[in-house]
């Protein structure tokens, strides 16, 4: 199970900007992925 240490002397600022990153990048790999479920059943944002 993947497990976040966080370094308890940081900045908040520090905490909060690489809380930010993360939160980011993880949804654009949902974005990346509901948008290759939708092209490959061919539902994309085609008008009917």
């Amino acid at each position: 199970m993947p497990t976040l240490f966080v370094d308890t002397q940081a900045p908040l600022d520090v905490l909060v900007d690489a809380a930010n990153y993360r939160i980011q990048a993880v949804t654009q790999v949902l974005e990346n992925l509901s948008m290759r479920g939708s092209i490959e059943s061919g539902t994309g944002d085609q008008p009917n």
